[in-house]
């Protein structure tokens, strides 16, 4: 009874970061500002409660680290939420956020070329199936949709690569190291760009920064690394799969933005999809 006590805990853990990720998304409602400000303030506050954790837990260290990895993938990394922000505020965060839900196709397409995977077949078929409720989801064919969901599906691809380049360095750092690194390499990246922004910041944008940071991406990284503790990758991937689930049920209680039936049909029919390619990739 004991261990079933303590899987249910690692199995709440891993929901409610995955929660909490989803939830990211409503501040690009909550925050009128532009989405370059949003993710350098998301990564700046998030780089620095994992640098008190890392340094609490003393894995603050650059022992054994492929700088170079590092660096890329804190680029990448303000990228994605970058793109990922720019979709949610041109559409309805249940349109951008699944359009960012179709990474796992793009990492079936890119790993075998970047790494050492075998190239399947099913992996096109999943694509097309993908596209297709992509393309079911928009509400209209115009050209801010289009755009959001061009932008979605950029933040797609770079978080495919993300998880193509973190998977190279998860035998020389811990989670968290690589989690910190790449928030603070993501605002290196930022920084210059800034500068070309008039920024005006009000203490309630301020609040929210803090708390994006803080709690809805240093904590979310937190709880989520604690759950794969004792939770298989391939139950730990089925699970982060349900973002956009809840991403789209907090939008619709707390933002009143309720899903056509349309939408829930395409997302339907991506989420499905995404649940059996992950399932088989770590079946296979």
């Amino acid at each position: 009874m004991k261990n079933t006590d303590k899987a249910v805990k690692y199995f709440l853990s891993l929901h409610f970061a995955v929660l909490l990720f989803g939830g990211a998304a409503l501040f690009a409602r909550w925050l009128m500002l532009p989405a370059l400000v949003i993710v350098a303030g998301r990564v700046f506050f998030a780089a620095i409660s994992l640098a008190v954790l890392l340094k609490i837990n003393k894995q603050l260290s650059f022992k054994q680290t492929n700088i170079a990895l590092l660096v890329i993938s804190g680029f990448l990394l303000a990228f994605h939420w970058f793109a990922f922000f720019r979709s949610l505020q041109l559409a309805t965060i249940g349109l951008a956020l699944l359009s960012y839900s179709t990474f796992p196709v793009f990492t079936a397409f890119l790993e075998p070329m970047i790494g050492t995977t075998k190239w399947r077949m099913s992996s096109v078929i999943f694509a097309l199936i993908v596209f297709s409720g992509l393309y079911l989801v928009l509400p209209d064919k115009g050209s801010t949709n289009l755009l959001a969901v061009m932008w979605g599906v950029l933040s797609a691809i770079s978080f495919a690569l993300i998880s193509i380049v973190n998977k190279k360095m998860t035998s020389q750092m811990s989670a968290f190291s690589i989690s910190f690194y790449m928030n603070v390499f993501a605002f290196a990246g930022l920084l210059p760009f800034l500068f070309f922004i008039k920024i005006s910041l009000s203490l309630n944008d301020i609040f929210l920064l803090v708390l994006l940071g803080v709690v809805f991406t240093a904590l979310a990284h937190t709880l989520f690394i604690y759950g794969l503790k004792k939770i298989s990758a391939s139950h730990a991937s089925l699970i982060a799969a349900l973002e956009p689930v809840y991403g789209i049920l907090l939008a619709f209680m707390l933002l009143n933005e309720v899903p056509s039936v349309k939408m829930i049909a395409g997302g339907l029919i991506i989420m499905a999809t995404i649940f059996i390619s992950t399932f088989q990739e770590r079946k296979g």
